[in-house]
């Protein structure tokens, strides 16, 4: 069973709302702009929650999202009390893995966390200062405008674990995962991937990752510390690995 499209839309009088369990989805704007909804009780066999499902329900705040939950459409919690206390949480929500929500970032450079597997539509959208993205093996698609209008994007590391990057042709309109981003950023991506991919049908440069981590000597040098200041024999310079 399912919430249609737009069932609820606009509708100022509900404050509370229980979904049966036999309900597995709910349509996109089936209960955006209820302005007096402040709490919802989610169906323990959900599956999908469409596009801006709860959109600028601002009171909403009460609301518990079940494991099932595979799929989260763009904007489905926009606007909601609940998205502020999670933002202010963790500017990079998630919700069952999927990253929703990036919008409280601030940061030039973000490395999204071991764990997410899908970057949700208009997750990272209009983050206008936002010049250097990573992700990790664990992410497996990237939504339709997930980083739509970065326009100051200017490297992305893709990994090899990305098999979807959202791109749609339909009636002469293209909808993608990098809308409105500068036409020169670089994708990081290995040879063969989805991300190189990507890259040749945009026309976009692709280089291999290992340029974006070249080697990381840190721990060499933490462990360093510990030898007595006159050991020169173990002293450790950057440059001293040419000699191997």
């Amino acid at each position: 069973l399912q919430i249609a499209e737009r069932a609820f839309l606009s509708h100022e009088k509900l404050t509370r709302v229980v979904i049966p369990d036999t309900v597995r989805t709910i349509e996109n704007l089936a209960f955006s702009h209820c302005s007096q909804l402040q709490e919802v009780t989610l169906p323990k066999y959900l599956v999908t929650i469409g596009s801006n499902c709860f959109s600028y329900c601002a009171q909403l705040e009460e609301l518990d999202v079940p494991k099932t939950v595979k799929n989260i459409g763009h904007s489905a919690f926009y606007g909601t009390a609940w998205l502020k206390q999670k933002q202010a949480e963790n500017p990079l929500v998630q919700v069952n893995h999927i990253l929703i929500d990036a919008n409280a970032c601030t940061d030039t450079t973000i490395v999204v966390p071991d764990g997410v597997t899908e970057i949700g539509g208009y997750a990272f959208s209009v983050l206008v200062q936002l010049r250097e993205v990573v992700l990790p093996d664990s992410v497996t698609k990237i939504g339709s405008g997930a980083f739509w209008q970065c326009l100051k994007l200017e490297k992305i590391q893709i990994p090899d674990s990305v098999t979807t990057i959202a791109y749609t042709e339909s009636n002469g309109n293209v909808y993608e995962a990098f809308s409105g981003c500068p036409n020169n950023f670089v994708v990081y991506a290995s040879a063969g991937s989805a991300g190189e991919a990507y890259a040749k049908k945009k026309g976009l440069t692709c280089k291999d990752p290992k340029e974006l981590f070249p080697a990381d000597y840190s721990k060499i040098d933490e462990l360093l510390k510990t030898v007595p200041d006159d050991s020169d024999l173990y002293r450790y310079t950057p440059d001293s690995t040419r000699r191997f």
